[in-house]
């Protein structure tokens, strides 16, 4: 408290922080060399720091990383100093999640995401240690369902009208390209390119979600859907298109959950089966 301006200026440029709050400094050696931090102040910089690091992301991955942390903190019910997370916090969030009847594998995103975001603040020096390091977080593999050649053909030739003459169009659009919804919801004419010396239609474009360009071709089915709407798909929300497809799964007695990410399962399927090599449906 008896250092004049330039002492003290050299001190917090020392220890990285601002000048002067020499409650700050005296913080930092009191705790050992970690600062005074909120949690609140740890996930807005972690955010920032994230967004601009992964700046090719969409803000669908985004929002994933803010709704986990935003369960963290209301889990945590104050703004608390993150010196004060321990171990036994984080295992106790882990109970929280399963009160709240989550699937495994979203309660293991959540965790995964808060995990980043703490070990973000441990690499940054704010932590003494990482209450997360003794956490495991294993991925349970899921077993993939998809449509075999039958029940594709049922859904096919099934008789429908209306919307859901509609949804089985895109679905069966979905089940020939591989598009995630959100991909063939933003697909526009200028979209579709052709090959003459091929004869090939096909679609080059970023995926909404990473923005890494995929390539997919055309079969003559997916080309046929697009010919009847003109190139302008009969789009809906997606949680509206799951709900049809259920009424669709239903009228056709199938025994699977009908919804949007299983055609691209199907699709992968049906490449292989027609010897597609496995590198080249990765890439689709």
């Amino acid at each position: 408290q008896e250092m004049d301006y330039n002492d003290a200026k050299k001190v917090a440029d020392a220890l990285n922080l601002p000048l002067l709050r020499i409650d700050f400094i005296k913080e930092y050696f009191k705790t050992g060399g970690t600062r005074s931090y909120t949690i609140s102040q740890l996930v807005t910089e972690f955010l920032i720091y994230y967004k601009a690091k992964t700046s090719n992301c969409s803000s669908y991955v985004i929002r994933k990383y803010e709704l986990a942390l935003e369960k963290f903190v209301l889990f945590l019910k104050k703004d608390v100093e993150i010196n004060t997370i321990t171990p036994q916090t984080i295992e106790d969030f882990k109970i929280y999640l399963f009160s709240l009847n989550l699937e495994e594998s979203t309660s293991n995103y959540i965790l995964a995401r808060v995990k980043t975001c703490i070990t973000f603040a441990f690499n940054k020096g704010y932590l003494k240690t990482n209450p997360m390091s003794f956490i495991r977080i294993t991925k349970k593999q899921k077993d993939v369902i998809k449509l075999d050649a039958d029940e594709l053909e049922l859904i096919r030739t099934k008789p429908l009208v209306g919307r859901l003459a509609n949804v089985r169009d895109l679905f069966l659009f979905q089940c020939s390209t591989g598009l995630a919804y959100a991909d063939m919801a933003n697909l526009v004419r200028g979209d579709i390119q052709y090959d003459e010396s091929t004869n090939m239609h096909f679609i080059r474009k970023a995926r909404q979600k990473t923005q890494i360009v995929f390539f997919t071709v055309l079969n003559e089915e997916a080309i046929r859907i697009l010919e009847k709407y003109d190139y302008c798909l009969p789009l809906l929300s997606n949680q509206r298109y799951n709900s049809y497809l259920k009424e669709i799964q239903d009228l056709c007695n199938i025994g699977k959950t009908l919804h949007s990410h299983l055609a691209r399962h199907t699709c992968a399927t049906q490449l292989l089966n027609n010897g597609v090599p496995l590198e080249i449906v990765a890439k689709v």
